[in-house]
């Protein structure tokens, strides 16, 4: 199957072949430390902790399932980056949202009209 509206590899993220190569790219400040890891790990292991960034927003995503037939929804983006194209469905989780679930229970409710039960939902 060949999608049409396929993005063009120019506008792809970069693959990464380990998780430290994805965590040198996103943090390229990322220390060793040692001094304050509460867990309990022999001296020489170290943990990798990336920068303490300032107000960090949460996303959902969520992708609806079919999976007897192996199908799942997609909605076309009317707006904002990737205009046009087919995406899951998701958004920011507002803070007065109980859980980032009932966060991408808003969210699908929101961008399709579909009630989902908080407890069908999977992380």
């Amino acid at each position: 199957m060949t999608f049409i509206k396929a993005l063009p590899p120019s506008r792809l993220g970069k693959s990464h072949p380990s998780l430290q190569s994805y965590l040198d790219a996103v943090y390229p400040d990322l220390v060793l430390d040692k001094k304050h890891d509460t867990t309990k790990r022999d001296d020489d292991d170290a943990v990798l902790r990336p920068p303490v960034r300032p107000k960090q927003k949460e996303f959902s995503l969520v992708v609806v399932t079919e999976s007897r037939y192996k199908r799942i929804l997609l909605g076309m983006k009317n707006r904002g980056f990737g205009k046009g194209f087919y995406n899951a469905f998701g958004g920011k989780i507002d803070p007065g949202d109980k859980s980032p679930a009932y966060g991408a229970m808003r969210e699908l409710k929101e961008e399709t009209n579909i009630n989902v039960p908080l407890d069908v939902i999977q992380r």
